[in-house]
């Protein structure tokens, strides 16, 4: 169980962050105390074109018990200059189990909150247990807002209400953008604004770390003895059923899956949140990373394998692959899906080979051929083929080896509209990826049939292995990030040489290369971005995007890294120093990382950074400790 038991303060919870996800985007997030610390938190972040246009309709709800004349806030807010209120200081626990739980004690009086989505609805649940010995009374103050979920709201909204009984309806320009009702609470009208609510870790990031949020009155219940009464918040999403009932189910749904893959269930949990349904295509998809991220196709065959194959979810999987699949054009995967879902960007050079390398795992994990062969076989050699004549930034040399473009590799910060690392040329992790690819593409083709295209790619595939000599670095002892022209950077890319089924140097040079990535780059949750010898070099991830976005890739710690790093050492030594690295893997995240995995780890100080919760870190992550833990 990820939990907090007592000594909770705002400034030690500020960045300790939980979320739950509807699976279709939207989300409840916020931080152990309830304090919103960024302005990607709130109640309810509805997506209103799953899975992307989210909006921030639900802040929080102010809670006030009031117990033997006494007020006690629940709540938690940073303003200019101070905390206020200090809800904490009635807070003794917080802990996912699965759920977000937070547990207060006032006198007499215990209370426990339990926060859920509603599955595949913008709808959100707060649950409150109730245990008094004398009469309490609960009041909650709904912080309403319709502002897209990277802006803030420094100008008030105008909006109206109908209410009346247990529910409100708030209304912009005459719709309904936010329904908020209860089973026990009556509701009573009182208009305001809270305003210059701060945000800490926007702050951190030089965003606009300022908001307001509108109140439109208060829910109030009065409770003696035990009780339990829900708050429900929706974009006028019809939920169909009792409170009590949407909790069961949530709560079903969510030991099912903790029972079909037992054990690490909190990278379980998290793992599920990244799975979302794509309105445009009618299948599913992955979100990158929460909070900010949308569903990218370099991410999503990264994750693929960690998230869908190793949790045995093959439904899932096949229609992922399929999603991209159909979206395949000149040998390319889309990168990023526009916002309305109708274009996409094909703007990289590995995501297509990094879908060839998760469909050739779901094949291996599966042994589906049949639907490999109606639904992945076309694009697989649709990309094989396109690398091979030459596609939009991407082209095959008479070496065998892929060149590329600048900025089309998973390294791709831009500032000023230039790319911070370009890596133009022919970089060394998407010449280890196409080798493989073709090795893969040459396996499957004899097994399905497709002899020719097994021979043509065997040729190339034997051609390019020979090629990639040219990467070898005598003087360093390991491999350049780039060939032609050189560049001899000491980076993470080199060790997708060593991770990839398929084996593209001796053992001699693999040992090598292990020593420098771990002397250079090696860190408890991942793998450095550059070497700390290099002059470029940056110790810290902070400032303002311009500043974060130059220290990205050249020194960040980066969490889905260590995937690869733990499958080459398991390959190079043995299982038992992988194993010890999954064992520090499930500590940090049973502890600092509550049950989930961040983006980045600063370089110096191995904070996290980033997004708090990233997929291909979340895979990667779990595909190690259960592949490598005990």
């Amino acid at each position: 169980m990820v939990s907090v038991n007592g000594g909770i303060t705002y400034e030690n919870a500020k960045a300790r962050e939980w979320l739950v996800a509807n699976g279709i985007g939207g989300y409840a997030s916020a931080t152990i105390t309830g304090a919103n610390t960024r302005k990607y938190h709130g109640l309810l972040v509805a997506s209103k074109n799953p899975p992307v246009e989210r909006r921030l309709l639900l802040s929080k709800l102010e809670e006030t018990v009031e117990v033997g004349g006494n007020k006690f806030p629940l709540s938690t807010n940073k303003y200019p200059g101070t905390v206020y209120p200090k809800g904490y200081e009635c807070q003794k626990s917080f802990s996912l189990a699965p759920l977000p739980t937070f547990e207060y004690s006032i006198g007499g009086t215990e209370i426990k909150k339990i926060i859920f989505t509603v599955h595949k609805k913008n709808a959100t649940v707060v649950r409150y247990e109730v245990k008094t010995r004398g009469p309490a009374e609960i009041s909650l103050s709904p912080l309403a807002n319709d502002r897209d979920f990277h802006a803030n709201t420094i100008e008030r909204i105008s909006f109206s209400q109908d209410a009346g009984g247990n529910k409100t309806s708030i209304r912009r320009d005459g719709k309904e953008v936010l329904l908020l009702q209860s089973d026990a609470c009556a509701f009573s009208q009182k208009e305001s604004w809270h305003e210059n609510m701060l945000y800490d870790l926007e702050t951190e990031r030089g965003e606009g770390d300022m908001d307001s949020h509108f109140c439109p009155g208060e829910f109030r219940v009065r409770i003696e003895g035990d009780s339990v009464f829900h708050i429900l918040a929706t974009d006028g999403a019809n939920v169909g059923t009792s409170f009590e009932r949407l909790y069961r189910d949530e709560l079903e749904r969510l030991e099912k899956l903790r029972t079909s893959v037992p054990g690490h269930e909190f990278l379980l949990y998290s793992s599920d949140s990244f799975r979302v349904f794509r309105k445009s295509t009618g299948s599913e998809s992955i979100i990158a990373g929460y909070h900010w991220f949308a569903d990218w196709g370099r991410d999503s065959m990264i994750s693929l394998p960690g998230l869908a194959l190793e949790t045995n979810r093959f439904d899932f999987a096949r229609s992922v692959l399929d999603t991209f699949a159909q979206k395949v054009v000149d040998g390319l995967v889309p990168n990023v899906f526009s916002d309305s879902g109708k274009g996409a960007s094909y703007n990289s050079a590995d995501s297509s080979l990094w879908f060839v390398v998760s469909a050739y795992k779901y094949l291996k994990k599966t042994q589906d051929e049949d639907f490999f062969a109606r639904r992945l076989w076309d694009a697989v050699k649709g990309i094989i083929l396109a690398y091979k004549r030459g596609t939009d930034g991407v082209r095959m040399d008479e070496d065998c080896l892929i060149a590329c473009e600048p900025g089309l590799t998973w390294m791709d910060a831009f500032v000023d509209g230039r790319p911070v690392t370009p890596r133009s040329g022919k970089p060394v992790e998407i010449n280890a990826l196409w080798y493989n690819c073709l090795e893969m593409t040459h396996e499957i083709g004899n097994r399905l049939g497709d002899r020719a295209l097994a021979f043509e790619v065997k040729e190339l595939a034997d051609r390019a292995k020979k090629s990639f000599s040219k990467f070898w670095n005598q003087e360093r002892g390991c491999l350049f990030d780039v060939i032609e022209p050189i560049d001899p950077s000491v980076r993470p890319n080199q060790i997708f040489a060593l991770s990839l089924p398929f084996g593209i140097l001796d053992a001699g040079k693999e040992a090598k290369i292990l020593e420098v990535v771990e002397r250079d780059l090696l860190t408890s949750y991942g793998l450095r971005s550059l070497s700390r010898s290099d002059g470029r070099y940056r110790g810290k991830y902070s400032g303002d995007r311009r500043a974060r976005d130059f220290a990205y890739h050249n020194g960040t710690v980066w969490s889905w890294l260590i995937g690869p790093y733990a499958d080459a050492c398991a390959k190079a030594r043995g299982q038992d120093e992988a194993r010890e690295l999954a064992n520090a893997l499930k500590e940090f995240v049973e502890d600092k990382g509550m049950g989930s995995v961040p983006e980045l780890f600063e370089a110096d100080t191995l904070e996290p950074k980033g997004c708090f919760s990233q997929a291909w870190g979340v895979a990667e992550w779990l595909r190690v400790i259960r592949e490598y833990g005990k």
